[in-house]
């Protein structure tokens, strides 16, 4: 999906920005583009992670280890 959001920038609005930006605003257009992936894809992943998880004792669910979802979640937002 990263790289479909990069030929999108690179193919449709990379080119029709070009003549208005500077080069400067260019790349941290392209820095926003390629950090919505994640901002978009991580809440898809953390929502199955909570509903794993039995929230009606709230003790177990505080001491509850994390799931392989919550984990891919917490790396998708923190760091990809």
């Amino acid at each position: 999906a990263s790289v479909a959001l990069l030929l999108l920038w690179r193919l449709l609005i990379a080119p029709a920005l070009a003549p208005r930006a500077s080069p400067d605003d260019l790349v941290f257009l392209a820095n926003s583009l390629v950090s919505l992936y994640p901002a978009l894809t991580a809440p898809f992943v953390a929502l199955p992670a909570l509903f794993e998880l039995d929230i009606s004792d709230h003790e177990s669910a505080m001491i509850a280890p994390p799931s392989r979802r919550a984990l891919r979640a917490v790396g998708l937002s923190c760091g990809y």
